[in-house]
């Protein structure tokens, strides 16, 4: 089967350049598009854009109450008291898987008090089911801060 040349016409020229444009700026709106979506996609280090966390001042007491949390990995939720400014000791962590969460309460080594800041900070996980704060290392020192009364 033969197929015979044709010249085209300046009209189909500018229809066949224009389809061409057009199939070309969907398919890089679409390659963009995917690139973003990407698992990974924005990561910088360790550190996820997709980590979040929600925590509302709250009674003093034995636990915290931490409202929503977004992991992009399985993380620990690490509570810390402030001392001079910046976050102090320890008082508590909850291991949470990837994925979203509601009120998760992290149980407390001691109390908070009415009237005193506190610090919610995200750390890795070194996988050996045990918090470590030398090993299990905070999230580029990303905090979430909030008060007992």
């Amino acid at each position: 089967m033969m197929f015979e040349h044709k010249n085209l016409t300046e009209t189909q020229k500018y229809v066949l350049g224009t389809i061409l444009i057009i199939l070309i700026l969907v398919g890089v709106t679409v390659l963009v598009k995917n690139q973003a979506s990407a698992p990974g996609a924005g990561d910088t280090g360790s550190v996820s854009n997709s980590n979040s966390v929600t925590v509302e001042s709250q009674v003093a007491g034995e636990s915290v109450l931490v409202k929503e949390l977004t992991l992009s990995d399985r993380l620990w939720v690490v509570v810390y008291e402030e001392r001079d400014g910046d976050k102090g000791n320890i008082l508590g962590a909850r291991r949470l898987q990837e994925g979203s969460h509601n009120d998760q309460i992290v149980t407390l080594l001691r109390g908070t008090e009415a009237g005193n800041r506190y610090y919610v900070l995200l750390h890795n996980d070194d996988g050996d089911d045990i918090f470590d704060f030398t090993k299990d290392l905070p999230l580029e020192n990303i905090s979430y801060t909030f008060f007992a009364r």
